[in-house]
């Protein structure tokens, strides 16, 4: 299974996992396109996130250079 597609899944399995504890605790229904939907929003911002870290994560190739004004 390619990355992109296994952690979507596993997001979708923690949000499924979140509805029925809301529904077992609070008694709240989350429809299952709310539970896709939130599933689908967190995954892509944990991606943007973690693409965003990784790419200031990385030393440039030369120090700045200070010039005078």
């Amino acid at each position: 299974i390619p990355d992109s597609i296994s952690a979507k899944i596993h997001w979708l399995l923690w949000y499924i996992w979140k509805a029925r504890n809301d529904k077992a605790f609070n008694g709240k229904d989350v429809s299952p396109l709310e539970t896709v939907q939130l599933a689908q929003a967190e995954a892509e911002s944990w991606y943007t996130a973690q693409t965003f870290e990784q790419s200031h994560d990385e030393a440039p190739d030369d120090p700045p250079r200070l010039t005078s004004a």
